[in-house]
């Protein structure tokens, strides 16, 4: 039996097509931090170190996981709380309780993130 997980694929598997399974992602309830409109799917990063509200990805970003990819588009705004599926290998076993294993980084640790990213 094959160790197949979420975020791999593999050839010629003839043998697992159609194959059944149910997976746990660790999950956080999270709010919107920055303009914009958050949207189903979209790659987002934690803003502060109580892992409760994201921003989107900008490029070259590491993302930490995806808004929820079946929330309907005209329920999310900036005023709503929604589930972030976070990537694999960013929490502990994933069960009702987990660790979150992200490292801080600097705009993490500001507790504010600066939309602009200016340097002046």
């Amino acid at each position: 039996m094959s160790k197949f997980k979420l975020g791999q694929t593999e050839k010629h598997a003839n043998s697992l097509i159609g194959r059944r399974d149910a997976f746990h992602v660790a999950c956080v309830l999270c709010n919107w931090s920055e303009g914009g409109r958050p949207e189903p799917g979209m790659p987002v990063r934690f803003t502060g170190d109580a892992f409760s509200e994201v921003r989107k990805s900008n490029d070259g970003e590491i993302p930490h996981g995806v808004i929820d990819p079946f929330v309907s588009m005209a329920a999310l705004d900036n005023d709503t709380m929604f589930w972030v599926l976070l990537f694999p290998g960013l929490a502990s076993a994933p069960q009702h309780n987990f660790d979150l294993q992200i490292a801080l980084t600097q705009d993490m640790e500001d507790g504010q993130w600066d939309c602009r990213d200016c340097s002046d």
